[in-house]
């Protein structure tokens, strides 16, 4: 296997500020596990922080500790694609729809339901709600209004 020179990986713009690296860690987050309750805990079992730890990541913007962020990695192809491109590092796109309907007849958050359905069923294990705003549990009923 040959090596690849530095010159080829690194990215030569400079670096994003730790404000925007914390965001789009915590986006990436919230993209593949959502930001309720049980999807916390699960973020805890997998990464073994408190789940007061992982609300941290996802709410207040906070940067995982590298073990953490490197279990998260493991088990997210989001968190991976997005920290290798934080990296400067080009990776295949993570398996989504990305035949996106166009539902103009249905309201947006029933669009983005029936596509986050459609995402669910190519990633065959995730959550179907992945690919909608973060919504938290006293506020997911607003939907129904």
């Amino acid at each position: 296997m040959p090596m690849l020179d530095h010159r080829q990986v690194i990215n030569h713009q400079s670096p994003p500020a730790g404000s925007e690296i914390e965001g789009r860690i915590a986006c990436s987050i919230i993209r593949e596990y959502g930001d309720q309750q049980h999807r916390i805990k699960k973020l805890a079992r997998i990464t073994g922080a408190s789940q007061r730890t992982v609300e941290g990541w996802i709410y207040e913007g906070r940067m995982p500790q590298t073990v953490n962020l490197i279990a998260l990695m493991a088990d997210s192809d989001e968190v991976f694609a997005e920290v290798c491109a934080l990296a400067g590092r080009k990776v295949d796109a993570p398996l989504r729809n990305n035949n996106r309907l166009s539902l103009p007849h249905l309201p947006d958050h029933l669009a983005e339901a029936v596509n986050g359905l459609i995402d669910a069923m190519a990633r065959d294990d995730r959550p179907v709600n992945q690919n909608m705003a973060p919504v938290r549990a006293g506020e997911q009923w607003d939907l129904f209004k």
